[in-house]
């Protein structure tokens, strides 16, 4: 069939091709676009929930000296030493031994001091952990034989 010249019908065939390849590419990008920020989201909640906890926990720099344990009494005893170079006061901490946990509260301890810690806490396979506030997962793991 044949269209003659200024038919409407022409007119529409002229510009629905362009118009439909308009519209895909519309909704490509609208999808990739959707897709990409998506993604970043995800991303960006996963870094931010792995980051904080890490660069809070960071500062907290203490060591366990003469760990000794009294098996009659099951009673654990150290003394924790906050570096001079901590930034942060040590206030709470959590000993853990297998699936036994006790969180210890004490004065604040400044960095560069040092305060005996006692325990009631059974030392199943002769190990401990001890881990300020939130942080276990920097737990610093001491070992000590019965």
């Amino acid at each position: 069939m044949r269209f003659v010249e200024g038919d409407p019908r022409e007119d529409k065939k002229r510009y629905a091709m362009p118009l439909l390849l308009f519209a895909v590419v519309v909704f490509v990008v609208f999808y990739a676009g959707t897709t990409m920020f998506g993604m970043y989201r995800t991303a960006s909640n996963y870094t931010e929930e792995r980051t904080e906890p890490a660069l809070r926990c960071v500062g907290y720099i203490y060591r366990i000296e003469n760990p000794s344990y009294d098996t009659q009494a099951g009673t654990l005893s150290f003394t924790l030493y906050n570096e001079a170079f901590s930034d942060h006061n040590l206030v709470r901490i959590t000993v853990l031994s297998g699936p036994v946990s006790e969180e210890v509260t004490m004065r604040p301890l400044r960095p560069g001091n040092r305060e005996p810690v006692e325990v009631d806490l059974p030392l199943t396979d002769g190990t401990f952990s001890v881990y300020v506030e939130d942080c276990a997962e920097h737990a610093k793991k001491h070992t000590y034989l019965i």
